[in-house]
């Protein structure tokens, strides 16, 4: 009985170090997740991620691009490393938090919600 105890000390100690060293070695990915991706409005803004970019603007007017360099994830809360270039190259870092299902919203601004491709492009024409 007690090899029984020692043996199933050593299998809990070896399992532990084995998901302690995988939650250590996670690295950034360096695409969008396939959740996030699509169009969003709301709050007299838009937003568009996809694979490997990120557009952020208002309703007839600039809307920027923004070039996905990794992706990091703490809870539901996504933060996008980025690479804008307009002259000159900036590296701004998006923070965007998944409040819902079909909703997110960028940090510091208003909450959206995620439309169709039709709906995205008559909101930013029309502002409707």
């Amino acid at each position: 009985m007690k090899e029984h105890r020692i043996l199933s000390l050593i299998v809990t100690t070896i399992a532990f170090v084995s998901v302690s060293a995988v939650s250590l070695t996670a690295h950034a990915a360096s695409t969008s997740p396939s959740s996030l991706r699509g169009y969003y409005i709301g709050g007299n803004h838009l937003l568009w991620v996809t694979k490997k970019s990120l557009h952020e603007g208002a309703p007839q007017a600039d809307v920027y691009s923004y070039h996905i360099r990794s992706v990091s994830k703490s809870g539901n809360t996504y933060k996008f490393r980025t690479r804008f270039t307009l002259g000159n190259t900036i590296y701004p870092t998006i923070k965007i938090r998944k409040t819902g299902y079909h909703k997110v919203r960028l940090v510091g601004m208003a909450s959206m919600h995620k439309v169709t491709k039709a709906h995205y492009y008559r909101y930013a024409n029309g502002g409707y």
